[in-house]
């Protein structure tokens, strides 16, 4: 069944079961750890490109950060953004 066709809830839920396997492959190829810094507490996995802008799950678009580090990137970027619009 496409994403169309089928019904919403069922369709998250899929999505959900891949993300959340896409995420694990993430961690462990980046030895559950940050990738910035040397943590291995409140790990995330980022976004490189963001979905809503085009990104993917792809593997090589996910990087594993710590919360600390994530949280900073993120201000990073939307600084980036509010200067280039």
């Amino acid at each position: 069944m496409s994403p169309r066709t089928q019904p919403k809830k069922e369709y998250c839920y899929e999505r959900w079961l891949r993300w959340r396997s896409r995420r694990y492959e993430a961690l462990k190829r980046d030895g559950f750890k940050c990738r910035h810094c040397p943590s291995r507490k409140d790990l995330q996995v980022h976004h490189i490109v963001p979905l809503e802008k085009g990104g993917t799950d792809d593997l090589s678009n996910l990087l594993t950060l710590c919360d600390e580090c994530h949280k900073t990137l993120n201000q990073i970027e939307q600084l980036y953004e509010g200067n280039h619009k």
